[in-house]
């Protein structure tokens, strides 16, 4: 069972490695984007204490920015994961992450929950390029599990 239990951990970390950092340009590749939605599919099908591990296992491989450009991998990645509105009461918004850059509500009180993510005819793409972050590491685990809890696994064509 303990090895079954690693190779799954490896598996999803292994994955996790493959996607491409959110950063300052303005659009992932098509072929980055695939990726995502390929691993999302991993982390649907995966037992949620096992991607729980995974997560906690992948995000403390690394140290300084190496660390910061992992976590928005994670970051990107949840919002491909599960089905999050993108027009929101600003309270319901819940920052795992000090991204410098999270936008204000709109005039009604909305935000993107799906931000930096947006969706266009079922393709994922940037609204946001990345701009740094501050304060405590992101807490990808409890984001995962409030997103669990709340929202379904986003429809992906594959």
């Amino acid at each position: 069972m303990v090895a079954v239990l690693e190779v799954v951990l490896s598996s999803l970390t292994a994955a996790f490695r493959t996607l491409a950092p959110w950063t300052a340009a303005d659009e992932l590749s098509s072929a980055e984007w695939d990726r995502y939605v390929a691993v999302a599919g991993e982390v649907e099908r995966a037992d949620p204490t096992d991607v729980e591990r995974a997560l906690d296992e992948f995000l403390g491989e690394r140290s300084g920015f190496d660390a910061a450009e992992d976590e928005t991998r994670v970051f990107l990645l949840l919002r491909v994961v599960f089905d999050l509105p993108e027009k929101a009461a600003a309270s319901e918004r819940r920052p795992f992450k000090g991204w410098v850059n999270w936008p204000p509500p709109d005039p009604t009180g909305n935000v993107s929950l799906s931000w930096p993510v947006t969706w266009d005819e079922g393709r994922p793409a940037l609204v946001a390029p990345y701009e740094g972050s501050e304060g405590r590491p992101y807490a990808a685990v409890a984001e995962y599990r409030h997103f669990l809890e709340s929202y379904p696994f986003r429809r992906l064509a594959r």
